[in-house]
């Protein structure tokens, strides 16, 4: 009957449709004609899905966030940007730590069960090394897990920091982790104790690498560990942004790791005769012999960019499209198929909507092989030589020429280092090229190879670069990723706030001291960042633990004032620490008390936009409701005219100013268990426990001064949500009285008596005071308040609100509340900034075995944490 209503309805011309729905009716019936409208309106949600889901799926992803550990001491992409641009190299012997060389060496590469080489890019820092009680593993289980787990956890950890996302905040969230590695070498060492525990499986199991890290961040999105050889890092890059399109992830994780821990994986390659002689890269040159052997981890927080700029994440750049292919049938099972990579880098382009002459720079693969270079750039001829609208040559390099070929990370290497590139807008050099292989014609694209660092110079709307890894088992990967140039920020100059909070946490002591000493270097430097942004970034982009400080400032040099003066023992004003509480949270009650005066609301309603905000709504309210303006009148300090009402003005302002205060600090986070208010602030404590709307609370303070309300009718009442004092009894609500509106309207005319009511509030175990106006000293000097353990904290105070709200908010941040940063800094415009990581507090962690027979520490023994910053 719905398709006859149909099409009855759309017969004919379309001008006439309106007498069409009143012959339908007749025709029809009222039923059908609610069927109809229930079946177009599933079609029409079902149409938007679908339009939906098709933008998400050519929605470009942006990269929010980047961390690393790359040969040549890169702990993470600053270092490893400047040890690009010097032109470093970071390929050294083979440390003793992992195993002797000289028991395996020979030049000869023709000796069996031999290494012929003595070099490979690893890394500086000692890899047995983890900070386990971070995450929650004890020493039984690190000892068993793979370094490279290890690494991808506390690598994961610092590019979700430099990203500004709180870990913390990802639990239960869609987010998808992708991870590329190879084996396990530190499943193969030879064990010195043969006993079997249960960690060992999990310990070495490559599946485990992306699920320890889903485990941990208590996320439920697809986690997935590859192997594609050589692109493992680069595929997985791939998947999460098909993840990300497809709407399976809301934000994602992707890279790899590689660790090279004994002799196992050089010996097979050294039969294969695959390596370098030298270990290192030489791309593009006559002298290639094979490639040199590397270790590390990258990993990239990934993000629709459409969700990304709604939600102003620190965008990197943007990955336009992503391709990934097979090799097929060829010359061989190893052997790189030129036409399979033309036809991926064609594919990508055409996916991300780019011609060959929009690309400036590739990041190749470029292993330095007599067979794999020139196979390389024949397939890059092919796609980018045949454009004749290049104006600029087209710039080649690797990073493997640096850091050798990292084998499961070089993709994400090679990407990392693509980013950088694009950031800073310059291209460093591409080392070990001294005679370019004479099967390359750089001319027939045309290209180059930067020598030294060049700028990356264009005509083009933005700059967009090619990044390629080519897997040893045919599966081939390409990533498009282009510059992101950043929107100004929206000026917001009514709201500029003269006090900050830096507030900074660790797991212990020692770490806390740690990351203000990092904080403190960081101020050291000269940079261009404003303090709004570093505290919000400190603040809302952090995981926070239970021992904690908190620094106050006007200004940067206030700020690093106050960080300096703090790490050379001197505590100064402005400084609050605590050590939180790793279980248990103070019991918080709040005091709707304190005369608020005009200048000091007209001060906050000008600085802070919640505050304003909720003026302005109650002022809608009661213009309503009554005609009555606050704005006009009582914030200017002009009286009401309303006749026979000469309390109304001061009960309306005084319930919209705690009214204001009480979203302010649950905007914030701070949330009381219990309220205790009098008079018009009676009304303020039943809206904080939910029994009434703020509109029925003008109601009744109308009501109370003889003012007819234009009302829609009664409003319900509802059962508290919270413990409220009745401030005049100092007793408990019942749930009985908090419905009945006879109550409410006898409490307004009822004597306040504050001292019994804190007195119930400190016999219910309530020790810790927050109040929404200034504290009155006559009121609160003596007796019990003094008691010991009492803390009373003021929302505001007539000298300097804002450093008494700062002050008041950083104290309960280092008493161990859960403060809502992003509610602290809504309404202001702020962005993420790249700030230190957390400093790891590593304990040594290696199976026993004869080259490494200390196994297996106490977290008594702990070691200096790393000195990363």
């Amino acid at each position: 009957m719905s398709m006859e209503c149909n099409n009855f309805l759309y017969a004919g011309k379309s001008d006439n449709i309106n007498g069409r729905f009143d012959l339908m009716l007749k025709e029809f019936g009222q039923e059908d004609y609610i069927s109809l409208l229930r079946s177009s309106l599933s079609t029409i949600k079902k149409l938007k899905a679908e339009l939906e889901q098709q933008k998400k799926g050519q929605e470009s992803i942006a990269i929010i966030g980047m961390g690393c550990r790359f040969p040549g001491g890169c702990y993470d992409p600053a270092t490893f940007w400047r040890f690009l641009t010097a032109g470093r190299d970071g390929v050294v012997e083979v440390p003793r730590d992992r195993f002797h060389i000289e028991d395996f060496y020979d030049p000869d590469p023709s000796v069996a069960g031999k290494i012929y080489l003595k070099e490979a890019g690893f890394l500086q820092e000692n890899v047995g090394e983890f900070d386990a009680r971070f995450f929650g593993i004890s020493p039984r289980e690190a000892v068993e897990m793979d370094p490279q787990q290890r690494l991808l956890l506390e690598v994961s950890w610092e590019a979700l920091e430099r990203a500004g996302i709180p870990a913390s905040q990802l639990k239960g969230t869609q987010t998808g982790v992708f991870i590329g590695i190879i084996g396990s070498e530190y499943g193969i060492l030879p064990r010195e104790n043969g006993d079997v525990n249960p960690y060992r499986l999990t310990g070495f199991m490559s599946n485990i690498a992306s699920g320890r890290i889903s485990y941990i961040l208590g996320v439920h999105g697809p986690s997935i560990s590859l192997d594609t050889a050589c692109s493992s890092s680069l595929v997985a890059v791939h998947l999460a942004c098909e993840s990300l399109q497809r709407g399976e992830s809301s934000l994602a994780l992707a890279g790899g790791v590689n660790l090279l821990l004994g002799p196992a994986g050089f010996l097979p390659l050294c039969s294969l005769r695959a390596l370098a002689s030298d270990g290192r890269c030489k791309t593009f040159d006559a002298s290639g012999d094979g490639y040199g052997r590397g270790e590390g981890c990258g990993i990239v927080v990934l993000k629709r960019l459409s969700d990304a700029v709604r939600e102003n994440d620190p965008i990197l750049a943007v990955i336009k499209g992503t391709g990934v292919n097979q090799d097929g049938p060829g010359s061989g099972l190893t052997v790189p198929n030129g036409k399979a990579q033309k036809a991926l880098i064609l594919k990508t382009l055409e996916a991300a909507k780019v011609s060959p002459a929009d690309i400036g720079y590739v990041e190749i693969h470029g292993t330095g092989t007599a067979l794999g270079d020139p196979i390389e750039f024949q397939a890059l001829t092919e796609v980018f030589g045949q454009d004749n609208t290049r104006e600029q040559p087209l710039s080649l390099g690797s990073v493997k020429s640096n850091i050798g070929h990292l084998e499961a990370a070089a993709g994400i290497a090679s990407l990392i280092k693509a980013v950088l590139s694009l950031q800073n807008k310059h291209i460093p050099p591409n080392l070990h090229l001294h005679a370019i292989n004479p099967k390359i014609h750089l001319e027939s694209i045309p290209a180059s190879i930067p020598q030294k660092v060049v700028p990356w110079d264009t005509t083009r709307t933005q700059r967009i670069a090619g990044v390629s890894a080519f897997g040893f088992s045919g599966t081939n990967a390409h990533v498009i990723v282009s510059e992101w140039q950043d929107a100004p920020l929206a000026s917001s100059p009514s709201y500029l706030r003269p006090w900050h909070i830096l507030a900074l946490s660790a797991k212990d002591e020692k770490a806390l001291s740690q990351v203000i000493a990092r904080y403190g270097q960081y101020f050291e430097q000269t940079c261009e960042e404003e303090l709004w942004d570093i505290c919000f970034t400190a603040s809302a982009g952090r995981t926070h633990f239970s021992r904690r400080v908190a620094f106050l400032a006007e200004n940067r040099e206030h700020m690093k004032k106050g960080i300096v003066e703090y790490l050379h023992g001197k505590k100064g004003e402005g400084v609050l620490e605590g050590k939180g509480r790793d279980h248990t949270r103070p019991k918080l009650a709040f005091l709707i008390e304190g005369k608020i005066q005009q200048a000091l609301a007209q001060s906050l309603f000008e600085t802070q936009p919640i505050f304003q905000q909720t003026i302005h709504f109650c002022n809608e309210q009661l213009q309503k409701l009554a005609h009555i303006s606050l704005l006009e009148k009582s914030l200017s300090g002009e009286r009401i005219q309303h006749a026979n009402t000469p309390g109304l003005q001061d009960d309306l302002l005084a319930f919209a100013l705690h009214f204001g205060m009480l979203k302010v600090w649950e905007a914030w986070g701070v949330r009381p268990s219990a309220v205790l208010g009098s008079k018009s602030g009676t009304l303020v404590t039943a809206c904080a426990a939910g029994i009434m709307e703020m509109e029925t609370a003008f109601e009744f303070l109308l009501a109370h001064w003889g003012v007819a309300a234009k009302a829609d009718g009664k409003r319900s009442l509802h059962a508290p949500q919270m413990r409220i004092i009745a401030g005049s009894t100092g007793r408990p609500v019942e749930t009985q009285e908090a419905l009945s509106r006879l109550y409410w309207e006898k409490v307004l005319s009822e004597e306040p008596n504050r001292k019994k009511g804190m007195e119930s509030l400190y016999k219910l175990g309530y020790t810790h005071f927050l109040q929404t106006g200034p504290i009155d000293d006559a009121d609160y000097r003596g007796g019990l308040f003094l008691s010991s353990g009492i803390q009373y904290f003021p929302s505001v105070t007539e000298i300097d609100p804002w450093r008494t709200l700062t002050e008041t908010l950083a104290t309960l941040y280092c008493l161990g509340l859960d403060i809502d940063w992003s509610g602290f800094e809504q309404g202001y415009s702020r962005r993420k900034v790249v700030l230190p990581t957390y400093p790891f507090q590593r304990n040594y962690f290696w199976c026993e075995t004869a080259g490494h027979p200390q196994g297996m520490p106490l977290y008594e023994s702990a070691g200096e944490g790393h000195s990363y910053h």
